[in-house]
């Protein structure tokens, strides 16, 4: 369209609106990205590497198998776009304009729109992303709320002083009051196209056609009785059935006919108007018209056929009512999601910590949640953050990981922080694989989705009953210790091979240990019953036992006390031995000393170079406590110590390993024989 360009005005003080691609199903990718690179090709869209405006596209497939791209404006530019005020021709204004005509055909434009120029201040406004990067519009593209303003303006312009001429958008409908004047006003209207580069659609076009375009052709103006009279009585299909049914003559083989011949004996004619039963049999020349009536609301395909039972029927109206619907692009664009897909489980890891989800949740109460799941186990982890950059999130990651290890997968949403280089290179350095959901599809990181609801909803309904730390450990502990779903045990026992020990453990009976220990005591208190407690003072006179050869009990001195219930003691012969309470008796002043016992004293059990079990050990509890003992000692033991004493007044020194250890002799006799 020469010397007309397109500027589009925004609101003050808009803030840039950035929008990420959205995925393409794989059966179409390839025809998007031909269709892009067509775009390119013919100067509709130019590549671009930055910027501020960016507008997810929406493929809308065509009649022909073809993809027509549509950007989605409605959720960037459009609510902030000052849209251009010019009215539509009225439907009266067209009548009125073509009210002289007899024949009329009908121009097309090929791709409207795209034939308007843009003004280069405008084009980063309409900024498309996607599956091959950032393309800007240089042509006005459909979806913009003043395009059908914009667009009419300029054609009102173009084909202004026309005679039998009038414009609807992208619809052009000639007329002359004879065939010649309508056909030279064709051919002005198409000369005036010309000279301003516009282009026609050559399959939608029919100019000096013999089939005749009526009014109702132009949107917006509805089917009429008389409109399916005349239009039956010019074809000849429907002119021939009408014979036929009027006549009661039999029809032809032919086979455009053999569908009425299947409901002959429904049909009947009313009034010049072809009906089956009471549907008005529509011709085909009216047919895209009553269509467009049918689906001027926008319904269904299901109401849309129950609307057209009531009323109009032809061959193949079903079909046809449900390519107009699934081709209409404004009914595409607010479409419902397909039907969910058969249900694809992730397998199960065999080992706690092989796959791992991660989900942000937040902001909960000023903080951000990094949450980490495991997927056999269903063990949370929940690091709080106050910022999730990606340097943030590395070293969170790192530190659970430092308490787990790496695990083998990492599944995690499409968020800048774990797309980022920076984490790409963190993950292949620990030898995780990192798997990324579909984008906008959460079911995906189900695992993490899920945990993520449950601990928001339990952290809103325990508002003041803590602090937020507090709360959060509470649910923690509670969850990790809950059997799950769909393990049906606890987190805990998966990961740990335990549960965590909680207030509830106070309600079991006591166990193996407790009832050990309740014996124990209860022997104690046995023991105490008959047992004496005797104390010695050092310098004391008692009788110690003896364990060599000799007197049971002999005279000896307490030196220290070396235990809460033993004692370090010196015989009348200088040596020192260490004795348990229940070893030494107390001496009376009668008790004469005896004298030394000159046998082999205990210092020969003792010797190095001989190989003896290992004495007997006994335990006694006395209740006596200090500050460097505890009210069970380990057991005395019947061996002499090699704690020294005091010199003898003679100078000599003597201790239980002071006397030589004595050999056995055997004594050898030669046998006795019996003399026979």
């Amino acid at each position: 369209m020469k010397d007309i360009t397109v500027k589009l005005n925004i609101k003050p003080e808009t803030t840039p609106k950035f929008m990420k691609a959205r995925s393409v199903p794989y059966a179409i990718r390839s025809k998007v990205g031909d269709e892009l690179d067509a775009l390119v090709k013919s100067g509709v869209l130019e590549p671009v590497t930055v910027s501020e405006w960016a507008t997810p596209i929406v493929p809308v497939p065509k009649k022909t198998g073809g993809i027509r791209i549509c950007g989605d404006f409605k959720v960037t530019l459009n609510p902030v776009l000052s849209a251009e005020q010019y009215p539509l021709p009225r439907i009266d204004d067209l009548f009125a304009g073509l009210s002289k005509g007899q024949k009329f055909s009908k121009i097309d434009l090929n791709q409207a729109y795209l034939q308007m120029h843009i003004h280069e201040d405008s084009k980063d406004l309409l900024t498309i992303t996607t599956q091959k990067g950032l393309f800007r519009y240089c042509r006005l593209p459909s979806g913009i709320t003043s395009a059908p303003a914009l667009f009419q303006r300029a054609m009102d312009q173009i084909l202004h002083g026309l005679p039998g001429v009038q414009c609807y958008l992208d619809d052009i409908l000639c007329t002359g009051s004879t065939d010649q004047e309508h056909l030279d006003n064709l051919d002005a209207a198409l000369q005036r196209l010309k000279e301003y580069g516009l282009r026609v659609h050559k399959d939608k076009s029919e100019p000096r056609a013999a089939e005749i375009f009526y009014f109702s052709q132009v949107d917006g103006a509805p089917v009429s009785a008389a409109h399916v009279r005349r239009a039956s009585r010019t074809d000849p299909v429907l002119s021939a059935v009408m014979d036929m049914v009027m006549g009661g003559r039999s029809g032809s083989d032919a086979p455009s006919i053999q569908p009425y011949l299947s409901r002959r004996a429904e049909l009947s004619v009313q009034s010049g108007c072809l009906l089956w039963g009471r549907r008005v049999v529509i011709p085909p020349s009216l047919r895209k018209s009553v269509l467009q009536q049918l689906h001027a609301g926008h319904s269904g395909i299901v109401r849309m056929k129950e609307i057209a039972r009531n009323y109009f029927w032809w061959p193949g109206v079903d079909r046809e009512i449900e390519n107009t619907a699934k081709t209409c692009s404004s009914c595409q664009e607010v479409r419902k999601a397909p039907q969910l897909a058969p249900l694809h489980p992730w397998e199960f890891p065999e080992e706690p910590w092989q796959r791992v989800h991660i989900d942000f949740a937040g902001p909960v109460e000023g903080y951000m949640l990094l949450v980490c799941v495991d997927a056999h186990s269903k063990w949370p982890e929940v690091a709080i953050m106050k910022t999730t950059t990606t340097a943030r999130t590395i070293e969170r990651l790192g530190e659970i990981f430092s308490r787990f290890g790496s695990p083998l997968q990492l599944v995690s949403d499409n968020g800048p922080q774990l797309v980022s280089q920076e984490m790409t290179t963190f993950l292949e350095a620990n030898g995780v694989q990192h798997i990324r959901s579909a984008p906008f599809h959460p079911a995906t990181n189900g695992l993490a989705e899920r945990f993520v609801q449950t601990m928001k909803k339990a952290l809103k309904t325990s508002q003041e009953q803590g602090s937020f730390h507090q709360r959060l450990h509470r649910f923690l502990l509670s969850n990790r210790n809950t059997p799950h779903a769909t393990t049906k045990v606890s987190p805990a026992s998966l990961m740990f091979k335990r549960n965590l020990r909680t207030n509830f453990d106070f309600l079991k009976p006591t166990t193996v240990k407790d009832i050990v220990q309740h014996q124990q005591e209860k022997q104690i208190q046995q023991r105490m019953q008959k047992a004496k407690e005797r104390v010695f003072s050092p310098d004391e006179p008692v009788l110690a036992r003896n364990y060599s050869t000799g007197p049971r009990w002999v005279p000896a001195t307490i030196v220290k006390r070396s235990g809460p219930v033993s004692y370090t003691v010196s015989t009348a012969a200088g040596l020192v031995w260490k004795r348990h309470v229940d070893q030494l008796l107390q001496a009376t002043a009668s008790t004469p000393n005896q004298p030394s016992v000159d046998t082999p004293n205990e210092s020969e059990f003792s010797a190095p170079h001989f190989l003896l079990p290992p004495p007997q050990r006994t335990m006694e509890y006395t209740g006596e406590t200090s500050a460097s003992d505890s009210s069970l000692r380990d057991p005395v033991m019947d061996v002499p110590t090699r704690t020294a004493v005091p010199e003898s007044p003679s100078g000599d020194r003597k201790t239980e390993h002071s006397v030589e250890p004595r050999y056995p002799v055997r004594e050898r006799r030669p046998p006795e024989r019996l003399d026979l």
